[in-house]
């Protein structure tokens, strides 16, 4: 049976949760403050975070940003619509399409990396002391 939860454990969980949301409040201004949509800035960075065994299709960034498949495609497609992205037919299966970020994208989401980071760096003590207390 699972040991319970102590008051200190109580306010650790509570501290990673507001931390989190103070970074998610941050990151959806900064991609605001460049003229992006917080959705568009995420469907950005999947594409460019994904891990090198995982194709850019429309599938794998759905299943990264945890959203339906049509709400990827529809994100795919306000996407290209404003030059972020391109979609290219796959090498290997002409079903799939490849999704290739933009000169403009990069430059938007370059932008925006940089001020994460420096953001994260900043909040990490204090979020990694939460998360220290709950292991």
């Amino acid at each position: 049976m699972a040991k319970k939860v102590s008051t200190l454990e109580y306010a650790a969980l509570a501290e990673v949760r507001y931390r989190i949301r103070c970074f998610l409040e941050f990151s959806e201004g900064k991609a605001r403050t460049v003229g992006l949509e917080p959705q568009q800035h995420q469907l950005l960075l999947a594409v460019r975070g994904l891990p090198a065994h995982l194709p850019p299709t429309i599938g794998n960034v759905a299943e990264r940003l945890r959203i339906q498949h049509h709400s990827a495609v529809e994100l795919v497609r306000r996407c290209e619509k404003n030059g972020l992205i391109e979609k290219n037919p796959s090498p290997h299966d002409r079903r799939e399409v490849h999704l290739t970020i933009s000169a403009r994208g990069v430059r938007l989401l370059e932008k925006l990396a940089v001020v994460h980071r420096t953001e994260l760096r900043t909040m990490a003590p204090t979020l990694l002391r939460a998360m220290g207390a709950l292991l």
